[in-house]
């Protein structure tokens, strides 16, 4: 009898869930049978040895795509940070690691925000809330405290940035912002092929470009844009951009490197 490894890593307790055993052999951590694994789809067997190597552990493959790009971006993460799309917790716990004083966690889901971060006094947890409706107020009021925050980091799904990002500078007006940009949410369904991948470099030029064009109109300046490490759950290339309430508008300038990202795909 066989099973999928990304499976079988939970079943051993090795992975806490499949999206955790996903990112670990993207990682190419998850070794079977003294030997790299690169697919979760793998059959295993019971008689298989299944090992990891030494490595970051982030609670969700999300987390190394916001380590990756803070390095890339020489960005440390100080005081208060907000985490929008919070989900199981991957950019909460880096945004942790490397320095933050304390994280709050917003999703639009419920019990999804890993254990060990629920348990952490530095995190605030603020679960079933719609960032579109979240007022300063409202956050206060939920949160219990007023922050300051240096930071905001986002993850999200099924939703445009543009839709979402005027809410988060009123949220937190005075600070940078990484985002991740997701070419297959922004450029809509007509733009996707079978698998649900944005195959054409131009429709991820188009991605990238309203997003940037957006947060310039909110009157943000571009720091860095670069692609992500890892791709996302389904093949598609993404990418991180670092925007900052500080500088100056520069849009025009981002236009040839946004073309160039968007034509690599690797």
């Amino acid at each position: 009898m066989s099973e999928r490894l990304d499976i079988e890593l939970v079943i051993r307790s090795l992975a806490r869930s499949r999206s955790h055993a996903a990112s670990l052999i993207e990682q190419s951590r998850v070794l079977v049978n003294g030997k790299v694994a690169s697919k979760p789809a793998q059959k295993i067997l019971e008689s298989d040895l299944l090992s990891l190597a030494d490595g970051p552990d982030f609670v969700s493959r999300a987390g190394q795509k916001l380590a990756d790009a803070l390095v890339e971006f020489k960005i440390q993460p100080t005081g208060w940070c907000l985490d929008a799309g919070a989900s199981t917790g991957g950019f909460t716990q880096v945004l942790l690691e490397r320095g933050a004083t304390g994280v709050v966690a917003i999703d639009v889901g419920h019990d999804q925000l890993a254990q060990e971060l629920r348990a952490d006094a530095r995190v605030i947890n603020i679960e079933g809330c719609n960032l579109r409706e979240l007022s300063p107020e409202k956050l206060r009021e939920i949160s219990g405290d007023q922050h300051q925050f240096n930071l905001v980091v986002a993850d999200l799904s099924f939703i445009s940035l543009t839709l979402v990002l005027s809410q988060l500078k009123e949220l937190a007006p005075a600070a940078e912002m990484v985002l991740l940009i997701k070419p297959q949410f922004e450029v809509g369904k007509h733009s996707l092929n079978a698998s649900g991948i944005v195959t054409d470099w131009r429709e991820r030029r188009r991605a990238i470009e309203q997003v940037v064009d957006y947060a310039a109109e909110l009157g943000f300046s571009i720091r860095g844009l670069v692609q992500s490490s890892i791709r996302g759950t389904h093949g598609n290339t993404e990418y991180l951009l670092w925007i900052s309430p500080q500088g100056g508008e520069n849009r025009q300038q981002w236009s040839e490197e946004i073309s160039k990202l968007a034509k690599r795909d690797k």
